[in-house]
């Protein structure tokens, strides 16, 4: 386990949105991969999708016919994956539209922001939800799942705090319920009741879990198809076809995000665009025209989503809650978060070049 959970149990801090002043974490001697080791085992065999799950079915023969890794160190190689020309050619891209489409009437039902409930819970604040946030990011980092499962995670996560209001010292319980329940969703091979367990120091047991996960489902009537970020960044990845570290920086951008009560103002597919976005500046695309043209009447609404990811980029060596930039740090993502601490200061002309595209 990764948090002291008396952080989440005793504090009486006051809310905060200054991702600086979030609580220090105090690791825990185990070491989570000994826990993860037979779940690792048999997730070997897996081949779990990357940009669609049509691909599945011939990672095997793409390996031996190309003589390409897909899955060093449990991640897929991008640029392999891209470059194969069979791989592509199982992109429904005659159906991207109409997907695009759907998600976004979807997003408009069950994706709509839920900043604001904060406020009607007595017991947390927004500090206990990132310090959550952040320890399942390196969770589900070490149990090698899918992006989505994340996302969908974090989903149930601000959806059940909307509706309900939970006490400090269950907070964890909710987020490795949450988590489990989006394993089964999202992922082929799910971790064991037990694994939970070990996570949390058995703080809570196998069948706390197992309640709340049933009182979750129960709350939202088996419904937990939330529209995602990453969902529409993908879709946008593939209409501006960005490069490989384009494609890592963004997701960085979107998942460091995903800590920060504050994402709960937009909708996903605003969050997705304010990343597209800041790629283009960062990286001086051209594309940046087609974009500005394409999303002409959401650029206000880019401009506030862009501020505040900008604030935590520009702050994340003050924070303690490093899960995010520890991971994409790593060579498999590019090390794209050590690059972003370099170009931070870029960032900052972003939202003065969007206001002039807005009112000139």
């Amino acid at each position: 386990m990764l948090v002291d959970k008396s952080h989440l149990r005793n504090s009486n801090v006051e809310s905060t949105n200054d991702i600086t002043l979030l609580h220090e974490k105090k690791p825990i001697q185990r070491d989570v991969n000994i826990c993860y080791k037979d779940y690792l085992n048999k997730k070997k065999t897996e081949k779990a999708p990357f940009i669609n799950e049509l691909a599945i079915g011939i990672y095997c023969k793409m390996e031996e016919k190309y003589n390409i890794d897909f899955f060093t160190s449990g991640i897929p190689n991008y640029d392999d994956f891209i470059k194969s020309r069979r791989l592509m050619e199982q992109t429904p891209n005659e159906y991207l539209g109409e997907i695009y489409n759907n998600i976004l009437i979807e997003e408009k039902t069950r994706g709509s922001p839920k900043y604001g409930y904060m406020k009607y819970q007595t017991d947390i604040n927004e500090k206990m939800r990132a310090i959550l946030i952040d320890w399942l990011v390196d969770v589900h980092l070490r149990f090698k799942m899918r992006v989505e499962t994340l996302y969908l995670t974090t989903a149930i996560i601000d959806e059940y705090l909307s509706l309900r209001s939970i006490s400090r010292n269950k907070l964890q319980l909710l987020g490795v319920s949450a988590l489990l329940i989006a394993s089964k969703f999202e992922e082929i091979y799910i971790p064991e009741i037990g694994d939970f367990v070990y996570i949390t120091d058995n703080a809570y047991s196998k069948s706390e879990i197992l309640k709340t996960e049933f009182e979750i489902l129960s709350l939202f009537e088996f419904n937990v198809n939330f529209p995602s970020p990453y969902a529409f960044y993908e879709l946008y990845c593939q209409k501006y076809k960005l490069t490989k570290s384009q494609f890592f920086l963004g997701r960085y951008f979107i998942e460091l995000f995903l800590i920060d009560y504050r994402q709960n103002r937009y909708y996903p597919s605003q969050i997705a665009l304010s990343a597209i976005y800041m790629i283009f500046r960062v990286y001086e695309d051209k594309s940046i025209n087609e974009f500005i043209i394409n999303h002409n009447a959401e650029l206000n609404v880019i401009e506030l989503c862009i501020k505040d990811i900008m604030f935590l980029i520009n702050n994340i060596e003050q924070s303690t809650l490093k899960s995010v930039q520890s991971k994409f740090a790593l060579e498999e993502y590019c090390n794209v978060s050590t690059k972003a601490s370099k170009i931070s200061f870029q960032l900052w002309d972003i939202a003065e070049k969007l206001i002039y595209y807005i009112y000139y």
